[in-house]
């Protein structure tokens, strides 16, 4: 177990992570709040044996029952359709500018989308 640093990335050599099958991110959901509790969207930033819908994000939250008693929704993420277009693209091979051209996008905004999908296991990192 290691945890992030201030900028949200791993402290120091990235070797320890050479042999892990997983890396997972905890992080609070956008307009999060701290009086909401513990809430947290679950993100693999790495996975070995397993891709796709089973590395996909998601997000948990700690939820008082009856009786004092505790319990963890689990949810998926809010699907983002212009997100999944970029990732479509990507995967047919397009190019950053077919992808702007296609979609309307800025380039900073096609990599950002590309950023996130590859954070929520959407993309290889070779892509």
């Amino acid at each position: 177990m290691h945890h992030a640093g201030k900028n949200g990335s791993s402290r120091g050599s990235s070797k320890r992570e050479d042999i892990l099958d997983a890396v997972i991110c905890l992080k609070n959901p956008s307009g999060y709040r701290s009086d909401q509790g513990a809430k947290f969207e679950v993100v693999f930033e790495k996975t070995r044996h397993f891709a796709g819908e089973d590395a996909a994000s998601f997000q948990v939250e700690l939820c008082e029952l009856e009786d004092g008693l505790w319990d963890w929704k689990v949810s998926n993420l809010e699907i983002d359709s212009l997100l999944m277009k970029v990732v479509d693209l990507l995967k047919e091979g397009r190019t950053l500018k077919e992808i702007q051209e296609k979609t309307g996008l800025s380039k900073s905004q096609v990599e950002t989308k590309k950023k996130k999908a590859k954070e929520q296991g959407l993309l290889d990192d070779e892509i």
